[in-house]
């Protein structure tokens, strides 16, 4: 998996939807960004599958001490550019289900899925990462399960 490192400033476009910017770390300072080429192309990809008129990266990298101070070890995926916290909107400009965004997501090869929620009303953000275990909201599967398959 090729990950690229961008200076903090860099704004170039990734693919249709993507731009660097869009996964900047999140903790304010002016630090480069890493980002997996296959990652921007698989949430392209995504976007088309869904239909999508929008997706918005709420969580891109993540700097060790940003990953750390938002709950993650300082060594996830998200420090090494290989994940992302996104939102996908339909024509209509509505948060598509996570439900469809993750079963979607691993008919395209993401390998880990968590719905970040802690409600029980639907989950509007699906966090997609590579080489993880596919995980619900705090359920672990015992087997992988296609996000399609749970009710």
């Amino acid at each position: 998996m090729a990950v690229k490192t961008y200076l903090y400033n860099t704004n170039l476009r990734l693919s249709n939807n993507f731009v660097v910017s869009e996964f900047r770390c999140k903790c304010g300072k002016a630090h480069s960004t890493l980002i997996s080429t296959e990652l921007v192309k698989g949430l392209q990809q995504l976007v088309g599958v869904l239909g999508a008129s929008k997706a918005i990266i709420t969580s891109g990298y993540r700097c060790p001490a940003h990953d750390i101070a938002v709950g993650g070890n300082g060594a996830g995926q998200h420090t090494k550019g290989t994940a992302a916290d996104v939102i996908f909107y339909d024509k209509q400009g509505k948060a598509i289900s996570s439900k469809i965004v993750s079963c979607k997501a691993q008919d395209l090869g993401f390998s880990g899925i968590a719905n970040i929620d802690s409600s029980s009303r639907p989950t509007r953000a699906c966090e997609l990462k590579y080489n993880l275990d596919l995980i619900f909201h705090t359920i672990q599967m015992s087997r992988p399960t296609r996000a399609c398959e749970l009710k």
